[in-house]
């Protein structure tokens, strides 16, 4: 530390109006830095998307026509432009300081230019020139030190891309004439800003105030200066901790309601494209490997059903929840309610297991429904509460599918509900009143799958499966039902029934609309995969394994897949916001940086203009070390207020976020980043206390008595 004194003290005193031009290079070098930053991570960002576009569908937009195919694009476009004239704003407030200090040594200049007959406009051009002049050089550096410093940021995300997140698209830095010359230009607009702010007050001062030795205010207009310093170290710091608890609350939220959620329910998870669940050989060898609790093939079909009033559970009926329903998710016809009722169609013995736990039997000549609704009362997502959607007492004894004539656009079903005014392009499940002994599930096609349909199926076809239980759980699948439907109805099928009920009326898979890829949930029975005691990568070493088994099955097998396990996708998950993280904390530190320089400079600038002051308070009877203290208070009032304020609005806010996500207070403090926000704290204190140091050093060391003869 002493060292450290000695030089900065040794450098104040040689360096003079050097000293001045030294801040004013940093501040606009590190301005310019942050600003061709940000440039280059938005033009690397859409180009990546652009990239990435091409790759996967083959088509080569340009910036009008990516914005142009999805609106979100011009909202991601529209907020980065904010956020970037925000910073200019801001970055031209903060280092405004600097450039007052630089022309605070030019007033006796300006009050004799005034004095000889130049205009404000005249001494106004002359400081933004000399200022300019002075930040060129730092404004071209900044942008090329800010262009490679994202860079790197590239490729350490590409690094890390490649251990945690293996299928991510890999592209390599790109940068263009234009993003250097707009990076130039933001961060020449910013300089000149700050610039002009400055200069505009200096230029008006009367001839006599400008060449009077005394600096009106002196000391006290040092002070005020000071305030943009607390501003950037403020914001840096409440920047920093919120961006930190945001990111640390984004992760433990996705544990909590995700893989905590479905640890159970899925360890390696494969979809396979253009594959019925019959066509797939392999299942048995898939099950064969050690430590296989349970593998499933199974599709999901997203479709609609009719329910009566009649046929509602008492709890439902009593809560009103289909009548208080959003229009989208349940719709009013003829007073019955149309809901969504995905059917999942399992492999056979998949489905056996499951009509076994749930009391069903050992049949596969039916259903099952799963008589589950959420209650909608309950606001609080991480404590779903649910009812029994269905009055079993009136259950219907079978299941018809049915699929008439598209001819004129409509199903032609043998059932009361056939005129119940469901569109041609729905795709329903109907249900008979409870004076029905039958349960009709239709199938209305579209437009386009109306021709195949009609050549294909006679006017009445129809497909009836018996029902053969209610079911309060869903299979262990990697599916999360009720989540943004709370009134979706499951039906449960067996594979066989499924395609022998298609077959028999000479339908296909094909004609079902929307239908998901085949995909298979593979569950391990190895216990360290769900011990929290062993590490992570240990975990991903074994299922690593047992994946790279049931990728060579299914390749052997001539399948197209894609296929994941859930410990890489959750450090993926990870890994993916801590990446964000770092990034949002570059700007933090970078802002910090900015106002620390402005700390160092006022602090050394004003070194002597309160020589007079500390030799006076010597002279009284203050003793030096009394002065130390003196000066370290001064550097206390700096950066007290930026650490109480994030001690308190830190914590708030994060616990704030909690509540508002029904998160348990208790995971409070493994959510505020506490040893990270001393650390930060700590350098800036650091910091600062040295600049003081430095500063009572040089003051001390120099001879006072002639301060006290001007006196």
């Amino acid at each position: 530390m002493r060292w450290v004194v000695k030089s900065l003290t040794a450098v104040h005193k040689r360096s003079g109006q050097a000293g001045f031009r030294m801040a004013l290079i940093l501040a606009s070098g590190l301005s310019s830095l942050m600003l061709s930053l940000m440039v280059s991570l938005l033009y690397n960002a859409v180009s990546y998307e652009l990239e990435r576009i091409y790759i996967e569908q083959g088509i080569r937009l340009k910036l009008g026509g990516w914005l142009e195919a999805d609106p979100d694009n011009v909202i991601f476009l529209m907020i980065s432009s904010i956020v970037i004239v925000l910073c200019i704003c801001s970055l031209a407030l903060i280092i405004r300081g600097v450039f007052s200090v630089f022309m605070e040594e030019r007033r006796r200049l300006v009050g004799l230019l005034s004095l000889s007959g130049a205009t404000p406009r005249q001494i106004f051009l002359m400081l933004t020139g000399a200022s300019l002049c002075i930040c060129l050089l730092p404004i071209l550096f900044g942008t090329i030190f800010g262009a490679a410093l994202s860079a790197l940021m590239f490729h350490i995300l590409d690094e890390v891309s490649k251990a945690v997140i293996p299928d991510r698209l890999i592209l390599p830095f790109s940068y263009h004439p234009a993003v250097f010359l707009l990076s130039a230009a933001f961060s020449l607009l910013t300089v000149t800003i700050s610039a002009s702010l400055s200069a505009l007050r200096y230029s008006r001062l009367m001839p006599m105030a400008a060449i009077s030795l005394r600096t009106p205010g002196g000391y006290k207009q040092g002070r005020r200066k000071l305030r943009s310093s607390k501003l950037a170290l403020t914001l840096s710091l409440l920047s920093f901790g919120i961006i930190y608890s945001f990111f640390n609350l984004s992760r433990l939220n996705t544990r909590i309601t995700y893989y905590d959620r479905y640890e159970d329910s899925w360890d390696i998870v494969a979809e396979i494209e253009n594959a019925d669940i019959q066509e797939i050989k392999g299942l048995s060898d898939i099950r064969a490997i050690d430590d296989t609790y349970e593998a499933v093939l199974y599709r999901l079909y997203p479709m609609k059903r009719s329910l009566s009033p009649g046929e509602l559970s008492a709890e439902v009926k009593k809560a009103g929840l289909l009548q208080e329903a959003e229009p989208e998710k349940v719709e009013l016809r003829d007073g019955d309610y149309v809901v969504n009722a995905p059917v999942l169609v399992l492999d056979d013995r998949s489905f056996l297991s499951y009509a076994r736990e749930v009391g069903a039997g050992d049949s596969l000549d039916g259903i099952i429904i799963v008589n589950t609704i959420r209650d909608a009362r309950e606001k609080n997502f991480r404590q779903r509460s649910y009812l029994c959607y269905l009055d079993e007492a009136s259950a219907a004894g079978s299941v018809r599918l049915s699929s008439g004539s598209m001819a004129d656009g409509n199903a032609d079903i043998s059932s009361s509900k056939a005129s119940s005014g469901l569109q041609a392009s729905d795709t329903t499940l109907v249900e008979a009143g409870a004076e029905k002994s039958e349960l009709s599930l239709a199938e209305i096609g579209s437009e386009e799958s109306a021709a195949p349909l009609a050549a294909t199926s006679p006017k009445d076809s129809s497909l009836s499966f018996k029902l053969i239980g209610y079911a309060k759980e869903l299979p262990r699948l990697k599916l999360d039902f009720w989540s943004d439907d709370y009134y979706e109805l499951v039906h449960v099928v067996p594979a066989s029934l499924w395609e022998k009920a298609l077959t028999s009326k000479g339908m296909s898979e094909d004609i079902m609309p929307n239908a998901g890829l085949t995909t298979l949930n593979y569950i391990s029975s190895h216990e360290e995969l769900r011990n929290d005691a062993i590490s992570d990568g240990e975990k991903l070493s074994y299922i690593r394994q047992t994946e790279a088994q049931i990728r060579n099955i299914l390749t052997e097998g001539g399948y197209d897949f894609t296929i994941e396990n859930r410990i890489q996708d959750r450090l993926s998950s990870d890994a993916a916001l801590d990446i964000l993280r770092g990034i949002a904390s570059v700007f933090c530190i970078l802002l910090a940086l900015i106002g620390l320089a402005n700390v160092c400079t006022l602090t050394l600038s004003y070194t002597y203009k309160r020589r007079n002051i500390c030799a006076r308070l010597l002279a009284i009877g203050m003793t030096p070390k009394q002065l130390h203290r003196s000066f370290y208070k001064e550097a206390l009032g700096i950066i007290g207020p930026p650490v109480l304020l994030t001690i308190f609005i830190v914590p708030a806010f994060t616990f704030m976020m909690m509540k508002a996500s029904y998160m348990d207070s208790g995971y409070g403090l493994s959510v505020i980043p506490v040893l990270p926000l001393l650390v930060f704290a700590a350098v800036m204190g650091a910091v600062v206390f040295l600049s003081y140091r430095s500063s009572i050093s040089i003051i001390l060391s120099g001879d006072l008595s002639e301060e006290l003869k001007m006196l």
